[in-house]
């Protein structure tokens, strides 16, 4: 079983009492930051959180990502994309080059 499957296998309830132990603090140098209200709801939620890592640590993903991350600088770089447009949604950035995708390569690709 894929280990992104990790956090779908947990019950409603169990990630409602994640979303439920969360609060406002203050860190270390006074920044504001979220943190959780119970030291076992942190260490549950560290705990899980270790177990989904996994799916980020597999040499072809970070391989895949290290590539991605190449071509959208390069993008960037061309003025192919903007930064701020890579803050937006995956669809909003595809749907963008949908008909240059579709021209130049006979790809008929549909969102």
């Amino acid at each position: 079983m894929p280990a992104a499957a990790g956090f779908a296998r947990r019950e409603a309830a169990c990630l409602q009492a994640y979303y439920d132990d969360i609060c406002a603090a203050t860190a270390e140098d006074g920044a504001p930051e979220l943190a959780f209200k119970t030291a076992d709801t942190a260490l549950a939620f560290g705990l899980d959180a270790l177990e989904m890592s996994r799916i980020y640590v597999a040499p072809e993903d970070r391989y895949a990502m290290q590539r991605l991350s190449e071509l959208l600088k390069k993008a960037v770089g061309r003025g192919a994309v903007s930064v701020e447009e890579l803050y937006g949604t995956e669809d909003a950035v595809i749907a963008r080059y949908i008909p240059q995708i579709g021209a130049s390569s006979g790809c008929s690709i549909k969102l």
